[in-house]
């Protein structure tokens, strides 16, 4: 059944047209980069999302001519540094991505600092690098309050307008910091969960830490709120910077009470993901035992660990893409604006089992803009079909 059901996308498939990228006004007199630019990776933690960030700017460089490589390897875990690693030692040309380049706090709140103040003395003495990739929220806020001399191109950004961090950019006035966002990405995304559920009131767990409600979006959840006309129910509690026992039971917690308030679908915001799929399924197992429908921000673990949908890595992918045309831009002598804007295409991840085990049976326009799914087996599936 299921592969009759993709079979039948073959021509559903042309309907998926990934969005024309956005091309912004840079102010600055272009001046074009001498030698080939040296860049630094930035990141608060590992996450699944810089990986494939990544690896689809590598990808957008390569079909732009700027670096030559061979394919670029697949993401095995949620560490970005081996694909880091990877690159700095063979992808060679207009871009050179530097050995000792790679910077990550683990998501440890004591180190975040340091992390900073390192960039931020390299910049300023050995000037041995020309951009900075950086990634997530924590990363955005830091970059914004170390106000550098140098451009910090950042991404893996959940929300941008209305945010702290964006009122933390709008002061200054010669502020280097570029936050590359996807506008409305978590309100389209909990509106298409909505239309497939109709639920009254959706759950969502964030971090309860100072910058918790912009890392999870919940501006955008409100509004999606607010025009769909469904209940927020939300469970704050300590994620990021947790070690990943205490992480596992926080979210468990926090599902647990969801269930007991009888939520009807719950929305996974992006949080750390917990130490192994094991624990991952043990962080959901509330919602599932209780039957009630979960879309995951994150996809990957978290939805082969019994997340119903999630999102696809072609979005992710594409912003890579995307961002490799912005460092095209950076080498032709075009300064960074203070934000640009990036629509994603809107592609899921689904979990077949998961489907099964609800008595939900997906419908074609899901099936549609599906890249990748868990088939019966638990394995993970590629749906072949979309361009």
């Amino acid at each position: 059944m299921i592969r009759l059901c993709f079979a039948i996308l073959a021509l559903l498939s042309l309907l998926w047209i990934a969005p024309a990228l956005v091309q912004a006004e840079h102010p600055g007199r272009p001046m074009a980069q001498q030698g080939p630019l040296r860049l630094l990776c930035w990141e608060a933690g590992p996450h699944a999302d810089h990986q494939l960030i990544l690896q689809g700017l590598a990808e957008g460089l390569k079909e732009l001519g700027l670096i030559q490589t061979g394919p670029v390897p697949e993401p095995v875990d949620n560490s970005t540094a081996p694909m880091w690693q990877w690159l700095a030692k063979n992808a060679r040309g207009k871009v050179v991505f530097l050995e000792d380049g790679f910077y990550s706090a683990g998501w440890n709140e004591n180190l975040r600092n340091k992390v900073r103040e390192s960039i931020a003395t390299r910049g300023k003495v050995l000037r041995d690098f020309d951009l900075v990739l950086a990634f997530d929220t924590w990363t955005a806020v830091d970059a914004s309050v170390m106000d550098p001399d140098f451009p910090v191109l950042v991404s893996s950004v959940t929300a941008f307008a209305n945010t702290e961090l964006a009122k933390s950019l709008g002061k200054g006035t010669d502020n280097k910091v570029c936050v590359v966002h996807e506008q409305d990405r978590l309100y389209r995304l909990a509106t298409l969960f909505h239309s497939l559920f109709g639920f009254e009131r959706l759950g969502v767990v964030w971090d309860n830490g100072k910058n918790g409600r912009d890392m999870a979006g919940l501006n955008e959840l409100d509004r999606a709120a607010r025009d769909q006309n469904f209940t927020l129910v939300s469970c704050a509690e300590s994620l990021w910077g947790e070690k990943p026992d205490v992480l596992e039971k926080h979210l468990l917690a926090c599902n647990r009470k969801l269930a007991k308030e009888g939520v009807d679908a719950v929305f996974l915001t992006l949080a750390p993901e917990p130490a192994s799929h094991l624990d991952a399924a043990n962080a959901l197992s509330p919602l599932t035992k209780a039957g009630i429908p979960t879309f995951s921000l994150a996809g990957g673990r978290e939805l082969k660990a019994g997340a119903l949908l999630g999102t696809g890595k072609r979005m992710q992918l594409a912003l890579g893409r995307y961002l490799a045309r912005i460092v095209a831009d950076i080498i032709g002598g075009i300064r960074l604006p203070q934000d640009l804007v990036h629509v994603s295409p809107l592609v899921l991840s689904l979990n077949m089992q998961s489907a099964l085990a609800l008595g939900w049976d997906p419908p074609l326009k899901v099936l549609a803009i599906t890249d990748e799914y868990v088939d019966m087996d638990g394995e993970w599936q590629e749906n072949g079909l979309l361009p």
